[in-house]
Order: structure tokens, then C-alpha cells, then sequence
């Protein structure tokens, strides 16, 4: 028996064919609302023919008996939403032909679909009242299952073309085109809404919300060929993922981009690089200027010929006295300041002991001139006061590591000075614990390493010196007066020649010395025992900084097996690691090795030759597989050891 529905062709004597909004009178259809599974959407099908009447019957009466529910519209929409969200899990997207026809057919539904949301608008009010109100479009969905053979679903709706049954799919995108109708007859209605709403309240909510919409408006439109793109992608691929998937992973792809960007790496990776060594870019320039011109100090002239290679520092020249832009009774530099900020720049007062004595005994003479202001507490306005003191001097001259903790000492014990102590009494504590420092970290510290070194040395010891250190030239004095009976090579070079002064000390002291240059250290090291150098500072690496020349020293002695021995005080020794002589040292006037006595100087106009460049490094780095032993005030140790003495001598470091 043939169950199949009769076609739209077909015709019935004395009845009227169905149109819109009528069913066939054999069917007898019911109004039913389903909410099961999210589903709040009624769907029409035919009834299954296959079935006894009492069973269909029994069916109809279960479904009349069911009370109606009534929801509004929004809930509608929000069931559909729910609707459509389950069913895409399942299905394909659309494809570009129906995406096309959909876009073109979404302006002539729109018009449509204005009148019948008033309608239903109406209808929803009207059923609230509890009056009837006949309905012009009835859905009804009956699942039924074939005995004989799989199970199958027949799906009708009425007002199609012509009663012929329609897939699924087809159902689906017919549903979805509804849907993106009312949602723009929505957002349509919205927006009249708004613009009355807007004449009404006056015209600064109208502007509040005008910028609204102009910041919601672009979003959208970057929004809309996002969704085009993936659902082109997506259809061309026949994949059952869903847009809004393909949109979020596109939407975060976006921000790991915005994340994971260089601008991002250069913002979170910041380098701790002082100001100093900054030089080679502008910026910096420009913002060290300004703080020079805030303080009222003379700056060094930075347009100076150097090499590419050390462009990012300072360029100590003897071509302009900062001081000749100083007033002496402006009040902005103090006048003992001023003349150590000279003699650091003339050269009269040099090595790095000398230079932090100097420093100290200058800050004693600061510090009791100074007067706290009116309405201020010495611990904060002192330090303050000595800023630019400090800045005035680095101007002059690079600072040296044993003036850095020098300093760091003082203020650490000058923001730890009670605020109830008396002016004279806290000037007297200070310059109490300046002496103690000069005392204890300077001189009691010489005294301790030449009692060190004085078990190193043997009598018929050959020792190699290099230019002129004053702790390793205390150390020979005292070990020699003591009776220790040894000979000394002092080993000297260009620019400054310090190894002559490093000579006439010691001879006057009795002690046999030969002096010789660098280039022919290579001649004598195979009789030499021992090696003793002095150090500008001793770095956290354990590399030695010292002056230019000490590498190659060091070198030399490590290829004949020579023990190399360094004399440094703990008050030289920098927490920074410097694997090399590039990312910071000092920069000497380029005119010291431009003059060549005894010859006609052919380099007196290197200046105006674009194609010459001189570089006077006054300092040098020397790994410590090169050096032996470190002797210092604390003990006899390894150069790696000394993080360990900088946490346990030297705490003001660390502050």
C-alpha cells in the first residue's frame, strides 16, 4: 500500500486547495509547542499514513489536552537562537551560491518581516489578555516509524511551493534567511527607537550615544569579512566546524600577534644600562642634557670623533675647561668640588686609590659647610644636595669603581640618620664614619695585603711589575725592608709612562730594578717567577679591570707558566659582570697618543682626516683563568669568590 502524499497537482472535487494559513481538513492538524532539547520552534508534517486510526486519534487528543503555553517574542528569538546553535553542530555550513542568494534576498524579506513582527507583537498582547487569536501560520511535527522497514521522518510545511516535501537542509537555510531578516528588522527597530528616544532626552545623550555607535560600527564592519573568509573557508574545506569557532580562533590568533609582537619584546625586556654609556643614542643625549641644564652643571661637549666601536661612551678631551662657564660665588658648585673636579681632569690627580682619598676628604669639607634648609630633614635634603656634586665630577672625569662604593657607603649611612638627631651632631656622625672607611677600608686594607703577600714572595725571586700600582709598590718596600732579598722588572708603555715613577720609588729604596717596554716582555718572562699587578676594580665575574696593558701582561705569563698574583683592596671590587673591554670603560684624550717626543708629529691633525681615528683605552679586562690568585685585605682567595666577600664585606653595595 502506497503511503507516499498526493502532489500538489492534484485536485479534490467540492474542496478548496490548501493555501496559506489552511491545512487539508483530512490531517486536522494541533497547535503544539515543544521546548524539549532547546527546540521552540513548531515544524508541519504530514501525518504518517501507515499508522491506525486509534493510535493517530489518541495522538491528536494527547496533543489537545496539552496546555498552550505562551511565549514572547523575545523568548522566541532566544529559542530559535538555541535552535539554530544545537542543529549547526550537526550540519554543513552554507555554501557561496546560498550565501549569495541570501544577501540578495535579505532586503526584500526585511520589508515583510517589519509588518509581521507588529503583528506578532499584537498577537502576543492579544493572548495575554486571554482572547483568541487565530493564527495564520500552524507548524506540526509527527515522527513516525516504519514497522516494515528504518525509521523515517516526513517533513511538510505548509505554504511551500506547491505542497512538494523539502529536505532538511533546505528547511534549515529557509529558517536561517527568517531569522537573519527579523534580527535586521530588529536592529532597524532599535535604531528608530534610539533616534526618538535621542530628540527627546536632548542633544548630549544624543552625542554620548552617536559616539557609541561610531565606536560599535567599525567593529562590526572589521567583524563581517572576518566571518565571510572563514565561512568561505570552512565551506570550501566541507568541514562541520562552526563560524563562531572559526571566528574566536581567529579573534585570538589576533591577540597573540598583538601580544607576541616586537613592540611588546621591547617593552617588557627593558635593559638596566646606565645613562653614561648611552651615548650613541639621541634620546638619551637630549634627556642627559636637559637634567645638566636642570642642575645648572656644565656639560662636556659630545659632537667628538671617536670610534664606532665605543661611540655609547665618554670621550675625556683637554680641549675646554668645564669650569669656564662656573661662576665660583653662584652657590651652584661647591668651590672645594671645583677644584678636584680640575685636577681629576688635568691629570694631576690619578689611580684610583688617589682619586676616592681625594674624594673623601673633599665630601668632609661639604658636608660641614652644609646647612639643613627651614621645613627639611638632613637624611633626605643632604643627599640631594650632593647630586650634582657628584654629576659635576663624573663630567670631569669618569668615576671610578672604588668612588661609586665610596659613596654608596656615605648615603646608605646618611638615609639612616635619625630625624631627631641635632644638625652638629649628625655632621660630626658622618664625617666620623668617613674617616672609619679612609681608616679601615684604605689604609688598614694595604697594610693587611702586604702582610699577605709578604708569605708569596721568596728571597731570590725574579718579580715582574707592570706601570705603577700603590699597593703593589708598598708591598715590595715592605717585604724588602722585612729582609726579603728579590729583584724587580718594571715593564711600562705609552701614553702615561707611570712604570718611571714606579722606578725611582723603588730604587730609592734600595731595591734592584730593571726597567724595560712592553714589546720586549716576551724576552724576559722566561726568567721571571712571579708576576704582581695591581687592579682598578675586580668585577663579580671574576675578570680583573686594569690598565691598559695588563691583559696582554697576563697573557704572556699564562704561555711560560708563570703565577700571576693581583693586589686589590674589597672596597675595588663591582658587583657588575663585564665579559669584556667594550660595553664600558674609559676614554682618554686621543692627543696623549697623537704625541710622539722626539719626532715631528704627523699626527697633530688627525682631527681633519675623515679617514683616522685614534682610540686611547685607559682600561683593560683580563679573564681570570689568566690570573692565579687574588690577595686582598680579607685573605688569599680566587677571583670567582669574590660574590661571596661582596655579600659579607661589602653589604652597601647591594642598597
Amino acid at each position: 500500500m502506497d503511503h507516499t502524499p498526493k502532489s500538489s497537482g492534484s485536485k479534490r472535487k467540492g474542496k478548496k486547495k490548501p493555501g496559506k494559513g489552511h491545512l487539508p481538513p483530512e490531517a486536522k492538524p494541533q497547535m503544539c509547542t515543544s521546548t524539549e532539547n532547546g527546540v521552540g520552534t513548531s515544524q508541519i508534517l504530514d501525518v504518517a499514513k501507515d499508522l491506525p486510526e486509534n493510535e493517530l486519534k489518541n495522538d491528536i487528543e494527547s496533543l489537545n489536552t496539552k496546555p498552550k503555553e505562551t511565549i514572547s517574542v523575545d523568548d522566541k528569538d532566544q529559542l530559535i537562537n538555541n535552535d539554530i546553535a544545537n542543529e549547526s553542530q550537526d550540519s554543513a555550513l552554507f555554501s557561496n551560491s546560498i550565501a549569495v542568494e541570501k544577501a540578495a534576498d535579505v532586503c526584500t524579506v526585511q520589508s515583510d518581516n517589519k509588518d509581521s513582527f507588529s503583528e506578532k507583537s499584537h498577537n502576543n498582547d492579544e493572548k495575554a489578555k486571554g482572547t483568541k487569536v487565530p493564527d495564520n501560520k500552524t507548524e506540526t511535527r509527527i515522527s513516525t516509524q516504519n514497522p516494515e522497514g528504518p525509521e523515517k521522518t516526513a517533513i511538510a510545511t505548509e505554504g511551500g511551493a506547491d505542497g512538494v516535501q523539502k529536505s532538511k537542509g533546505e528547511l534549515r537555510k529557509e529558517r536561517r534567511a527568517i531569522q537573519e531578516a527579523q534580527r535586521a528588522a530588529k536592529l532597524a527597530g532599535k535604531s528608530e527607537a534610539a533616534a526618538n528616544a535621542a530628540v527627546v532626552k536632548g542633544p548630549q545623550q544624543q552625542q554620548q550615544k552617536s559616539q557609541q555607535q561610531q565606536k560599535v560600527q567599525p567593529q562590526q564592519q572589521q567583524q563581517k569579512p572576518q566571518q565571510q573568509k572563514s565561512t568561505q573557508r570552512v565551506s570550501e574545506s566541507d568541514s562541520g566546524s562552526q563560524p563562531k569557532k572559526v571566528q574566536n580562533q581567529a579573534q585570538m590568533s589576533k591577540k597573540t600577534d598583538q601580544t607576541s609582537g616586537p613592540h611588546v619584546v621591547a617593552r617588557d625586556a627593558k635593559l638596566r644600562v646606565p645613562d653614561s654609556m648611552q651615548l650613541d643614542d639621541e634620546k638619551m643625549v637630549s634627556r642627559i642634557t636637559k637634567k645638566m641644564e636642570k642642575k645648572h652643571i656644565p656639560m662636556r661637549n659630545l659632537q667628538q670623533k671617536k670610534v664606532s666601536l665605543f661611540k655609547h661612551l665618554h670621550q675625556y678631551e683637554h680641549d675646554k675647561p668645564l669650569t669656564s662657564t662656573v661662576l665660583i660665588n653662584s652657590g651652584t658648585i661647591h668651590p672645594a668640588i671645583l677644584k678636584l673636579g680640575l685636577q681629576y681632569a688635568s691629570g694631576i690627580i690619578s689611580g684610583s686609590k688617589a682619586r676616592c682619598v681625594a674624594l673623601l676628604k673633599v665630601l668632609k669639607e661639604v658636608i660641614d659647610d652644609y646647612q639643613t634648609p627651614d621645613n627639611k630633614d638632613l637624611a633626605r635634603d643632604l643627599d640631594v644636595h650632593l647630586s650634582p656634586f657628584i654629576s659635576f665630577l663624573n663630567q670631569c672625569r669618569q668615576q671610578s669603581v672604588s668612588m661609586g662604593n665610596a659613596i654608596k657607603y656615605i648615603k646608605h649611612h646618611i638615609n639612616n640618620t635619625p630625624s631627631d638627631c641635632p644638625d652638629k651632631q649628625a655632621k660630626e656622625n658622618l664625617k666620623n664614619v668617613i674617616n672609619k672607611y679612609y681608616r679601615e677600608r684604605i689604609l688598614l686594607a694595604a697594610k693587611a695585603i702586604s702582610e699577605f703577600a709578604y708569605g708569596i714572595i721568596e728571597d731570590e725571586d725574579l718579580i715582574l711589575v707592570y706601570a705603577c700600582s700603590s699597593v703593589v709598590r708598598k708591598v715590595l718596600v715592605e717585604a724588602h725592608s722585612k729582609g726579603k732579598k728579590f729583584k724587580v722588572i718594571v715593564v711600562d708603555g705609552r701614553p702615561k709612562f707611570e712604570g718611571v715613577a714606579m722606578v725611582s720609588y723603588l730604587s730609592g729604596h734600595g731595591i734592584k730594578c730593571s726597567y724595560i717596554h712592553i714589546n720586549t716582555i716576551s724576552h724576559v718572562m722566561a726568567k721571571v717567577t712571579k708576576v704582581l699587578l695591581g687592579a682598578h676594580a675586580i668585577l663579580a665575574n671574576g675578570y680583573v679591570m686594569s690598565r691598559i696593558g695588563s691583559a696582554q701582561v697576563c697573557l704572556i705569563a699564562h704561555v711560560f707558566n708563570v703565577m700571576v698574583f693581583v693586589c686589590c683592596e674589597s672596597y675595588k671590587f663591582c658587583d657588575r659582570v663585564q665579559p669584556d673591554s667594550f660595553v664600558f670603560n674609559e676614554l682618554g684624550d686621543p692627543d696623549e697618543i697623537a704625541r710622539v717626543s722626539g719626532h715631528t708629529n704627523e699626527l697633530a691633525e688627525w682631527r681633519s682626516t675623515p679617514t683616522l681615528y685614534l682610540l686611547n683605552l685607559v682600561y683593560d679586562v683580563t679573564p681570570h683563568e689568566l690570573v692565579t690568585l687574588v690577595i686582598t685585605d680579607v685573605g688569599v682567595i680566587q677571583p670567582t669568590s669574590v660574590p661571596m666577600v661582596l655579600r659579607v664585606k661589602n653589604p652597601e653595595a647591594y642598597y
